[in-house]
């Protein structure tokens, strides 16, 4: 019984360390530490979303009938040197996308 006992203690004593201690960032964090958390993620959600609107109507105007040139698309696109290349051939792919929308149908004038 002892045995038993001396488990039942340990498991309880391990369960309220956990519970104390999951607690602590919580109760710990001030509320305006709170706040500069929250406008500093604010502020890296819009310029993310700025930048992902920035991308994808750069690779919607390369679908119209009068795309710009990849390099000059390219240049509105803000990445590193690896992603602006693999981001050039994507342009590129997709201007010539356009060209065979243009030959059937007309194509798109604007995005």
């Amino acid at each position: 019984m002892r045995i038993a006992h001396h488990r039942y203690v340990v498991v309880a004593a391990t369960a309220a360390a956990i519970l104390a201690l999951a607690d602590i960032p919580a109760g710990a964090q001030t509320a305006s530490a709170a706040a500069a958390a929250l406008s500093s993620a604010s502020a890296d959600t819009t310029e993310l979303a700025g930048l992902a609107e920035s991308y994808l109507q750069q690779r919607a105007d390369m679908l119209t009938t009068s795309p710009p040139t990849a390099r000059a698309a390219i240049a509105h696109v803000r990445a590193t040197r690896s992603m602006a290349a693999r981001t050039q051939d994507d342009l590129v792919a997709l201007a010539e996308k356009g060209k065979r929308y243009k030959e059937v149908d007309g194509g798109y004038t604007r995005a």
